[in-house]
């Protein structure tokens, strides 16, 4: 969370709701705690945050800028309670933008893309494979078998393969910019490269099952590793961070 003060008249300027956690792998392999802690950080700290400051926002006639995720627009595999999370702040943005506007108070989304590479977004993750591993049960082990190692070393390895060189080499600083500073901004910014937002549009137009093939064909692509369930394996988990 960061705030921006009006230093002359000490009024608060700007709410930016950018705290986020994500734990990478399918559903079934977050345990509850996985499940709170994302929910805690990414959904509820947003609202709770939000609550708190709406005073000074209400008084300053200020903005709240809530930072989520392209995961909110086309949600991923592996990443369901993150996109849940993210998916949750969208809609919370938009039903809190109509109640504000009669107290001239902005609510503004920035939706970014891959910055995994330049953040510590899957920091921790080898533990939290591990913490995974350790609460699944005998036959959660043997219907995903290696499947699940494999992910989880990929995922380790090559998170961020689209993230940009830089903040400063893509579009995110004068997306934060124009959101910050306009007069008259827009409900929803995606700070992503054209091609992605291309990508986004074109699959949030298309049938469910069109767009469920085409997202799971990318999977398989992204994660080149063996697919097959019920695979062997040896009770034994071992993962190590990049």
């Amino acid at each position: 969370m960061w705030c921006a003060y009006k230093v002359w008249c000490l009024e608060l300027y700007a709410l930016v709701n950018n705290a986020g956690v994500c734990i990478g792998g399918e559903f079934e392999w977050n345990t509850p705690e996985h499940q709170r802690f994302q929910v805690e950080v990414n959904l509820l700290g947003t609202l709770r945050c939000t609550q708190a400051f709406l005073p000074l926002l209400r008084k300053s006639k200020g903005r709240v800028i809530n930072v989520t995720s392209v995961n909110a627009q086309v949600p991923y595999p592996g990443f369901a309670v993150y996109g849940a999370t993210k998916a949750g702040i969208e809609a919370f943005s938009d039903a809190l933008r109509m109640e504000l506007r009669k107290f001239d108070v902005k609510v503004i989304i920035v939706r970014p893309g891959d910055y995994a590479r330049l953040t510590s977004l899957f920091a921790g993750q080898s533990r939290r494979a591990e913490e995974m591993w350790t609460a699944m049960d005998t036959e959660r082990r043997q219907a995903y078998g290696s499947y699940f190692r494999s992910y989880q070393d990929y995922l380790i390895q090559n998170n961020g393969l689209t993230s940009p060189p830089s903040f400063e080499r893509s579009n995110l600083l004068p997306v934060f910019e124009e959101a910050l500073c306009s007069p008259n901004p827009k409900s929803l910014y995606t700070a992503a490269p054209f091609w992605l937002r291309f990508f986004l549009g074109l699959v949030s137009m298309l049938p469910s099952s069109w767009s469920d093939r085409l997202i799971l064909f990318l999977y398989s692509q992204t994660f080149k590793f063996n697919y097959e369930l019920g695979a062997q394996n040896d009770g034994v988990l071992n993962i190590k961070d990049k």
